[in-house]
């Protein structure tokens, strides 16, 4: 497949890893971001936005069919901004979402990490986002934590746990594509127990567009294979590549975005300090932590790159 690599700079954390260095032959081409970063991080700043924008159209050009666009750009405190490279495609497609988090809370309405699902569904061409690998906390209470509900009860966001999770909520929701309704409980179909090539099949198969576009958060992996900002989940690479191949034997990949490298975060004002406070617990992993985000790097753009050609972002005619 015809991969091309690209790298948003925003917090040094990607290009100085060593899988960048053995890329001999076929260089990611950076773009330079570091300057918007602190303003990026967590919540988008409008302004610093739009400059972004501006760059990545100037810098990766338009879409080019039979090309797969892969893009690396740090930490998961900028996973929100996968929302301007969605921008670049304008057909009806699946957003493909691997996190340990849903990303869907409605409050507070700015485009956050932890809000960006939502920002989505608001484009006319995303039919639906499938969610897969929570296994922490942030599907307890989601009445309380201003969960999109809604989304999942509307069928336009489905959210597929990596481990068994109930939910306590005080509405009447009824049954979803991805929960069962039981008093006040809503009890989620979680998929981490199935085999790796079973849940690939099922979650493929659920798609209803030709099109997909993949997004990972390596938080959503296991310690041994990622360390990040956030709090790691339980999926490992090898519940990814199936669901991968069956992606592009099946579908049509027409983007893949890969954000959940650490950074120390760096912050300029008190809002966006006062939120990295209260949100999450500080880590700060070392030499080991970077090493494995680095590997785990290498063996996705591996992945990618041996997918059958089917995956390339070419319409049938």
């Amino acid at each position: 497949m015809d991969v091309q690599t690209f790298v948003i700079d925003l917090d040094g954390s990607v290009v100085s890893q060593p899988f960048i260095k053995a890329l001999a032959g076929n260089e990611p081409l950076v773009i330079p971001a570091r300057d918007l970063g602190p303003a990026l991080r967590l919540v988008s700043n409008k302004d610093s936005l739009g400059i972004l924008r501006q760059r990545l159209q100037t810098a990766m050009g338009p879409v080019q069919q039979g090309r797969l666009e892969v893009v690396f750009y740090g930490s998961g405190d900028f996973h929100h901004l996968c929302t301007c490279l969605l921008e670049r495609h304008d057909e009806p497609l699946t957003i493909i979402h691997i996190d340990n988090h849903p990303d869907w809370v409605t409050f507070p309405p700015t485009l956050n990490c932890g809000s960006w699902v939502n920002h989505a569904l608001k484009r006319r061409n995303v039919m639906q986002v499938v969610t897969l690998g929570p296994a922490g906390t942030d599907l307890h209470w989601p009445e309380l934590k201003s969960g999109n509900l809604q989304a999942v009860r509307d069928g336009r966001l489905k959210i597929v746990p990596w481990r068994p999770t109930r939910s306590t909520v005080m509405r009447r929701y009824g049954d979803t594509a991805s929960w069962r309704q039981v008093g006040s409980r809503l009890e989620w179909f979680e998929k981490g127990h199935l085999p790796c090539a079973q849940m690939a099949q099922e979650v493929v198969g659920s798609v209803t567009t030709d099109a997909v576009y993949i997004t990972i958060d390596k938080d959503a992996l296991v310690t041994a294979e990622a360390q990040t900002n956030w709090d790691q989940g339980r999926m490992t690479l090898a519940d990814i590549n199936p669901l991968l191949n069956q992606l592009a034997l099946r579908k049509r990949i027409v983007g893949i975005d890969i954000c959940g490298d650490y950074s120390i975060p760096e912050f300029r004002d008190m809002f966006r300090r006062l939120i990295s406070f209260f949100d999450r617990d500080e880590v700060q992993p070392g030499d080991e932590g970077r090493t494995a985000n680095s590997a785990t790097n290498a063996e996705l753009l591996t992945m990618i790159s041996a997918l059958p050609s089917r995956g390339c972002n070419t319409p049938e005619p």
